[in-house]
């Protein structure tokens, strides 16, 4: 590649698990300074493969293209684009090919061509495009406010395929330029960046190499970031010159270990006429991009006074203010969009919490509090650093690509977030209209793509501030077809919000005393539901371990991804359930066959167990799962201890035992009963039956056979768009 990177590879593949290892490769190769890597879903080009095109087209031109969500919301995928291309690079030689990427571009756009002018000229006919040039879409598109062009940035990288190594020949450079325009006029220039000290003698090597190549150039010292600038000289200003003396002069410094040169950017300056007619439009866009957030977009002043005077300390109100003001100044930015309106609840989230607050605290409540506001400043951190890696360019820029150097997924974090939105509010809905006096208080959720090893999703909810976080692995995008995992996380914070809504009860699941077990006024308060004493020490006994209390919340969470996601269709769960756990248990041997079987069995019977309590049938657990105990041990004799699998059977049993007994009070009920409601639910709410995303996932989810990577990345695309449409219409209303 030309500009700040040095290569470009592109792996196709329908397997994410071989992408996945290639994309982890190339961001931890120790001799790699940067990296940016993307999955996205080719779009038309049926043909595509970069290697035959490369034969006969070796230039590349990576564009990444941001469009005014405006224009998405009403096309619904990309065919406008593919075929404004088609129409409007008819008759040249350039070849295209869209992916819809997964990052803050919207769009890759893969130019092959035999000069680097024509792919100029290509990438200037995609910014200059206009309404009026789609005509599936100006009719659609609201332009009176003096809106006129789709592309609100883009970002070119250039690049030559060729098989270079310290091995190059003149010969291999014959062969390449025979594929390519080698004659045509091409400004370039080479800025170079070496040890200090060095940059005479340098010079003089430099120009007496490429005078033996018969490519004659300029070398000037620079001010700033570079040391020298070498430029093409009169004759030297084609692509052969640019080729060769990158080929037999700047690739062989840079591969010798001894070398003084630390780095080298090629700069393209294609000649005018690469523009064509276009010139003029090529560098318009629509709206104009601020990175200065000032301090009072953070939150207003009577909420800086009341942190004040709850003892929050200076440092901590500076680094408040910081990044409230810049999730508020990029929810407002034309640039960005959706995937900041996220966090911009966040932010409305804690300034409804600190305004509700009493203008004094007590020591212990301002610790507490300032606790509750270090982890959601770490975690809102994490989440706008998936969000926003630096500026973005509005002009053509090769030497950055959009969304900084690291692999992005604005697409899934917005599909993430929407949809645990709307699943939350849906079992607050259906746990409220079962008990009016249990209401769920508000929690806006977000999610991240965590760094963690463990290949599960994981929760964080700060119910005194409001919000909650999802923590999925990076596996997560490219497999939706796992989204019942997303589903799980949000039935945490559910059962979190729960028990935030409830203080009266005296317990949480969350928090164990393995000493007393329930305290006082929690048995009081259960004994007042109409539990008899005998219940209550039951209970106390499963809040005396910690075992006990994870299986139960883990149920409670599981059991709401269940209702959400496979409604009443036990099999289909069990199956989806196996498919995901299966590659968690990766390897191949019977211990991990074994924890496969283990795992969804006790899963699948914990959930028909609980279904048919909640439904007033009997509680089979113990039975049915003596019996599944039973075969585990037949099934893979020679049996290992089934010790552990013993005890976590007992853990299940006592959890389900507990929550059996819990049902038979109010509170109790309406949450387990209003999340078995959601079953009955064909949408979110607020969404028309006609346009179901609820209905969507659940048939996503149990398609058969098991979809393909490309299923995934399009089912992410088509939720993705149709977000983008209710968003517009929301945006639209007067």
């Amino acid at each position: 590649m030309l500009g700040r990177f040095d290569q470009l590879i592109i792996t196709q593949s329908d397997n994410a698990h071989s992408l996945f290892p290639q994309q982890a490769r190339s961001i931890t190769n120790a001799r790699a300074a940067t990296s940016s890597s993307h999955i996205g879903r080719v779009i038309g080009a049926e043909d595509f493969d970069p290697c035959v095109w490369a034969q006969t087209h070796p230039m590349v031109g990576l564009c990444s293209v941001r469009f005014s969500r405006r224009v998405l919301a009403a096309a619904g995928s990309f065919e406008f684009l593919d075929e404004f291309l088609h129409r409007r690079l008819q008759g040249t030689e350039v070849r295209h090919c869209i992916v819809s990427a997964t990052g803050w571009e919207d769009a890759l756009v893969l130019f092959f061509a035999r000069d680097f002018n024509s792919i100029s000229r290509a990438a200037g006919v995609l910014r200059s495009m206009k309404i009026a040039d789609l005509p599936a879409l100006k009719d659609k598109v609201k332009t009176d406010d003096g809106f006129t062009h789709p592309c609100l940035t883009t970002s070119t990288l250039p690049a030559f395929c060729c098989q270079w190594s310290g091995e190059w020949t003149e010969a291999d450079t014959g062969k390449l330029l025979a594929r390519v325009a080698a004659d045509e006029p091409l400004h370039w220039a080479v800025r170079i960046e070496l040890h200090p000290g060095h940059w005479d003698g340098f010079a003089r090597e430099l120009e007496k190499k490429s005078a033996e190549l018969g490519v004659s150039v300029v070398c000037r010292p620079t001010f700033g970031q570079t040391d020298l600038r070498v430029s093409a000289d009169g004759a030297a200003a084609t692509h052969a010159g640019l080729l060769r003396f990158l080929l037999h002069v700047i690739f062989p410094l840079g591969a010798d270990p001894e070398t003084v040169m630390r780095s080298a950017e090629t700069h393209l300056h294609p000649v005018l006429e690469a523009y064509g007619e276009d010139a003029g439009a090529t560098f318009h866009v629509d709206q104009k991009i601020s990175l200065h957030v000032p301090h009072e977009a953070a939150f207003p002043e009577e909420i800086r006074e009341k942190l004040r005077g709850v003892a929050i300390p200076p440092h901590m109100l500076r680094v408040l203010e910081e990044t409230l003001g810049r999730v508020q100044g990029m929810s407002q930015d034309p640039l960005h969009g959706e995937e900041f309106e996220t966090l911009q609840r966040l932010r409305t989230a804690f300034i409804k919490t600190i305004r509700r607050m009493p203008p004094s605290i007590s020591e212990k409540a301002s610790r507490q509090l300032q606790l509750d506001m270090s982890e959601w400043q770490m975690l809102l951190d994490r989440c706008l650093a998936d969000r926003f890696r630096g500026p973005y360019p509005v002009g053509d820029s090769m030497m950055m690509r959009l969304g900084s150097y690291q692999g992005a997924h604005h697409r899934f974090l917005v599909v993430a977030d929407q949809i645990s939105q709307m699943a939350y509010e849906l079992a607050r809905h259906c746990i409220k209209d079962r008990n009016a006096e249990c209401v769920l208080p508000d929690v806006a959720i977000a999610t991240f793509i965590g760094n963690s090893s463990s290949p599960y999703a994981t929760s964080h909810t700060i119910n005194d501030l409001g919000c909650g976080f999802t923590d999925v692995p990076a596996t997560l995008i490219c497999r939706l077809s796992d989204g019942h995992m997303l589903a799980h996380e949000t039935g945490h914070h559910i059962v979190r919000a729960f028990f935030a809504a409830l203080p009266e009860l005296g317990f949480d699941v969350y928090y164990w005393d393995p000493v007393d077990g329930l305290s006082t006024p929690a048995r009081q308060h259960l004994i007042r539901e109409g539990l008899t004493l005998e219940d209550v020490d039951l209970l106390s006994d499963c809040w005396k371990s910690s075992e006990t209390l994870r299986e139960m919340r883990e149920l409670l969470a599981e059991y709401f991804s269940f209702s959400l996601c496979f409604p009443g269709n036990q099999e289909a769960y069990k199956r989806v359930s196996r498919q995901c756990l299966a590659s968690f248990y990766e390897g191949g041997s019977e211990l991990y066959l074994r924890s496969l079987q283990t795992e969804v069995g006790f899963r699948a019977l914990a959930i028909q167990s609980l279904t048919a309590i909640i439904q007033g049938q009997p509680n089979t657990y113990s039975g049915d799962s003596n019996g599944f105990i039973a075969r585990i041990n037949r099934d893979f004799r020679p049996a290992t201890d089934l010790g552990p699998v013993i005890r976590r059977s007992q853990f299940i049993g006592r959890a389900i035992g507990a929550l059996e007994i819990l049902l038979r009070t109010k509170d109790f009920s309406a949450l387990l009963r209003g999340i078995a409601d959601c079953a009955a639910h064909d949408t979110f709410p607020g969404e028309a039956e006609d346009a179901s995303l609820l209905k969507e996932l659940r048939a996503f989810l149990v398609r058969l056979p098991a979809v393909s990577l490309e299923d995934n990345i399009s089912f992410l695309d088509s939720l993705w768009f149709k977000l983008l449409r209710r968003r517009e219409k929301k945006h639209l209303m007067p």
